[in-house]
């Protein structure tokens, strides 16, 4: 069991690790723990208050849909050195390394802010019964765009062999782009062996599967409604409907529909309804002030006519439209609707929603660092968000990182780039609603 210490300008938390065969157990504060089941090929997200979890298979975002073929190649370069110094540290033998990643990027590349981040820490040998710390790490990816999902780049990474061992200490200096470099350090405050029992690395039996992280970090259960409160606008969420034959999954955009307009500052339910009817009188029975609606009202091959068949990723770029009104429950007449399109628009919306929620569980030091909502929010739609600083030996970190790019069970290589379309006009129709709602409540 190794408990841990972080900093990063003024914000300081802590964590704990438990490792224990083939299984990790990362406990990241305000009951939001991450179980490494890496004889499982899968990592169990757990929220402990509301007795639910996200399983995410270890596989998941390996591979995507190429798009029309626009982008390049990115490669991650990890060069270790060893500094031949040595210290014993909690009756370890732990050795000083110098770590440096760097990301080259084609003059093709859809995505060519430069990256690097060095680390100069102390590591430690794992007992030989720890087999389990970090899900493996990919051989190659793909990343969309979140700005143009027609545009995917190929990742590579170039790791060096060496094995390095856990660490106890470490001083990170990251950088992207032209942003200012932002230091972080890290320290074990303890590291004991001790009986960690077994039932700590399994899923408890009365937990509910979610398959967001929006749900995951809800204050309640999927389909569960908690007590209205006073004064707060209830917003119902209608599934969203399809006017095409397009093979697009309708329950993750209405999860991802959802997701958006819980990162407002209104109360947010998601309702059920084979029909109109249906979600009224569910609208009704959860007290919602609004239900709001959204159609997939076309969806378009770029350049060319409606696409009226689809099976799958077509390698080729698509626009949207959603069609969307806010209505009272109990009436027909919408107070206000509208439509929006997704025109190249951008797909960050939902997952700068996703990092909000987050980061009511991860480490706070992860918001200040990388100027998050900028910096970092920029990547978190794509196939490995974690760039380079999702290349190192600290499973906390890394869990972290897991948790902001992978806010679905669904694999990156089932989003394809027509249901990126659709997200991307779904989030202009969440932004218009809520901005249409403020301008009314004044």
């Amino acid at each position: 069991m190794i408990a841990t210490s972080y900093a990063s300008g003024d914000s300081k938390t802590t964590s704990t690790v438990s490792l224990k065969g083939s299984r990790a157990r990362i406990e990241l504060g305000n009951d939001l723990v991450s179980v490494l089941q890496c004889d499982a090929g899968r990592t169990l997200q757990i929220n402990g208050k509301m007795k639910t979890f996200l399983a995410v298979p270890f596989d998941a975002g390996t591979t995507a849909p190429r798009g029309d073929g626009k982008g390049g190649k990115i490669i991650y370069t990890t060069v270790v050195t060893d500094t031949g110094e040595r210290q014993e540290r909690f009756g370890f033998a732990a050795r000083r390394l110098k770590t440096v990643i760097t990301k080259e990027a084609s003059a093709e590349a859809c995505d060519r802010k430069p990256q690097t981040v060095e680390t100069d820490g102390w590591y430690i040998p794992l007992p030989a019964t720890v087999s389990c710390t970090m899900a493996p790490p990919p051989k190659r990816s793909l990343q969309v765009d979140p700005q143009r999902p027609d545009c995917v780049d190929e990742i590579l990474y170039a790791r060096d062999p060496a094995p390095v061992g856990y660490p106890v200490q470490y001083t990170t200096v990251s950088k992207i782009g032209d942003q200012a470099p932002v230091t972080t350090t890290m320290e074990a405050t303890e590291v004991k062996r001790t009986d960690v029992p077994a039932d700590g690395f399994d899923l408890p039996g009365d937990y509910v599967a979610v398959r967001t992280m929006a749900q995951l970090t809800a204050d309640h259960r999927p389909d569960e409604v908690v007590e209205k409160k006073p004064g707060i606008v209830r917003l119902g969420v209608a599934p969203v409907a399809l006017k095409t034959d397009a093979k697009v999954a309708a329950d993750e955009l209405s999860d991802h529909f959802t997701a958006l307009l819980t990162s407002s500052t209104y109360d947010v339910v998601r309702l059920k309804g084979q029909t109109a009817k249906d979600v009224d009188a569910d609208a009704k029975a959860k007290q919602c002030d609004f239900i709001v609606q959204s159609t997939l009202a076309e969806l378009k091959v770029t350049g060319s006519g409606v696409r009226t068949k689809l099976a799958g990723s077509s390698g080729e770029g698509f626009t949207a439209k959603v069609d969307y009104a806010v209505v009272v429950p109990g009436q027909t007449k919408a107070t206000f609707n509208g439509s929006e399109r997704s025109g190249g628009g951008s797909t960050l919306a939902a997952a700068v929603a996703v990092a909000k929620k987050v980061a009511q569980f991860a480490p706070p030091l992860m918001m200040a660092r990388y100027g998050f909502l900028n910096a970092y929010g920029s990547m978190l739609t794509s196939g490995d968000a974690t760039g380079a600083m999702g290349q190192g030996s600290d499973p906390v970190m890394n869990t972290v990182f897991s948790l902001m790019s992978r806010p679905s069970s669904q694999k990156v290589d089932e989003y394809t780039s027509e249901e990126a379309a659709a997200t991307a006009a779904l989030e202009k129709a969440g932004q218009s609603v809520i901005t249409e709602l403020a301008k009314r409540k004044k």
